[in-house]
């Protein structure tokens, strides 16, 4: 029998010498894998405060304007100190409304993604702006859906939810502390806190798994979310899941 298995193995026609041969990673499978995040294998530079203020007052505020389209809005009490931009979406606003008003639902990635090729996407960041320029530097414009910029102040918090997607459950956005003091947490139920320190970038699901922010610290816990088309940075993510 020994004999046997092994003239078996030898064969270049054996099932088991074809799957060894051919088996590899696939984007898809860690991307669906459950877990709520992985690290990767990036940072994030560390900005001047004048660079990311600048940021702040070139951007969008259109996150009021996307709840008012919303069937039911997030109550008051479910966030706390908690400002949203929009760096990089839709051009123009007027242009976007008559678009997403009857889909009623509350997935702005998804939106930005279902409508990317129909309507006018742009950055609201001059071109030379450092924040726009890291991106860039793995990222090309046409690959990317959204870009926000979340400040959430001094005792802030996000109550526990997990977000509404039209898409798959599954590892799905950049997450990049640009700011991230001594008293921040993110927490992920029965998964711990994420360990997340200024300057790392993760994949989050945000979708399948209930999760909460509080910033316990007396700066502004700064984010940056990008979602964007994540075949095009698939050898940035298998190698950090290999790294893990």
């Amino acid at each position: 029998m020994t004999k046997k298995l092994l003239n078996d193995l030898s064969s270049e026609n054996s099932l088991l010498n074809d799957l060894s041969r051919e088996n590899s990673l696939q984007l898809d499978s860690i991307l669906s894998s459950g877990i709520p995040w992985l690290k990767l294998d990036l940072e994030i530079p560390k900005f001047p405060i004048e660079v990311l203020n600048d940021a702040v007052e070139s951007s969008v505020g259109w996150h009021g304007q996307w709840d008012s389209h919303y069937a039911q809005p997030d109550p008051s009490s479910q966030t706390n100190s908690w400002d949203g931009k929009v760096l990089f979406g839709p051009k123009n606003w007027n242009e976007w409304t008559p678009k997403i008003l009857s889909d009623r639902i509350e997935d702005e990635p998804g939106l930005a993604k279902k409508y990317r090729r129909d309507l006018d996407f742009a950055w609201h960041i001059d071109v030379d702006h450092p924040v726009r320029k890291w991106v860039n530097s793995f990222l090309d414009d046409d690959a990317i859906n959204l870009v926000s910029y979340y400040v959430l102040g001094p005792q802030g918090y996000i109550q526990p939810h997990y977000d509404d997607t039209t898409g798959n459950r599954w590892l799905n956005k950049m997450y990049a502390a640009v700011a991230w003091p001594d008293g921040c947490e993110f927490g992920f139920l029965d998964w711990g806190n994420a360990p997340i320190q200024e300057g790392d970038v993760f994949l989050i699901n945000n979708y399948q798994h209930p999760h909460w922010v509080i910033n316990r610290g007396t700066q502004p816990r700064i984010v940056m979310d990008i979602n964007c088309d994540l075949t095009k940075i698939q050898d940035l993510i298998k190698r950090s899941f290999l790294r893990r």
